[in-house]
């Protein structure tokens, strides 16, 4: 299965929540994953840091990463105003996720709950 990998999922799986057969066969990455991930390696003590800038470095080196487009941009802006409009106030990096698969119409594959009802993305929390 193709799907937008969120940085949860990745995190699941280096912390041994998630298994390799739990995760998309063909996975994509949109950039700002990047910038969780690398903020975790940065920001980790020395006895972590070393694991989490493996996970990073094979994220980036296996995964194909996908920038943000104008159309993810604005798709991204079109998901927090229609959040906004129902009461819920999803994350500036979480809209641009959300929004990479409603572009690419791919789903997303997260632990996180909070991607639940973003419109018109296909959230698969694991």
């Amino acid at each position: 299965m193709r799907a937008v990998l969120d940085t949860s999922a990745l995190i699941g799986y280096e912390t041994g929540r998630l298994v390799l057969a739990d995760l998309p066969t063909d996975g994509v990455l949109p950039s700002v994953v990047l910038e969780e991930l690398g903020l975790g390696v940065l920001s980790a003590a020395d006895a972590l840091r070393d694991e989490r800038r493996r996970t990073f470095d094979a994220a980036r080196s296996s995964l194909d990463v996908v920038p943000v487009s104008a159309d993810i941009a604005v798709a991204g802006a079109e998901i927090r105003a229609e959040g906004r409009a129902r009461g819920r106030r999803y994350q500036p990096l979480d809209a641009l996720i959300g929004a990479t698969g409603r572009v690419l119409g791919l789903p997303v594959v997260t632990q996180d709950r909070g991607f639940e009802g973003m419109a018109g993305v296909d959230v698969r929390v694991l």
